[in-house]
């Protein structure tokens, strides 16, 4: 499996033209001159308690944005399970279906199955 990033801001981050804005601005410009990569993209998560967002990128955006997610505190990490609460930001309807395959692939070596998968 590749390599995901995460980035983690506090609510109050992600308010209008904060850092959360800044952050997928930056990325759906660099998205769009890179002539959108079909498996570059940008989710969102929330968490239960609604204290921060997790911005997750695939594989592909971390080699466009790799500058920009190390400037801003991104860290490795597994990609995200799907959920009510991902969101996809930027990138092609078909980053579900890597993100998918990520996590199939994930239930495969582990040996447990983690969850029905929604359909999107």
């Amino acid at each position: 499996m590749q390599t995901w990033y995460r980035i983690d801001l506090p609510l109050e981050d992600c308010r209008r033209n904060g850092k959360a804005d800044q952050l997928q601005k930056a990325f759906e410009g660099m998205f769009l001159t890179s002539q959108s990569p079909r498996d570059a993209a940008l989710f969102e998560w929330h968490d239960e308690k609604f204290e921060s967002n997790c911005f997750y990128f695939s594989p592909s955006a971390c080699r466009l944005m790799q500058t920009l997610i190390e400037q801003s505190g991104g860290v490795e990490c597994q990609p995200p399970m799907f959920s009510d609460r991902l969101v996809l930001l930027v990138g092609r309807p078909c980053a579900y279906e890597v993100l998918r395959n990520e996590q199939r692939i994930r239930e495969v070596l582990s040996g447990v199955p983690s969850r029905p998968y929604p359909t999107f």
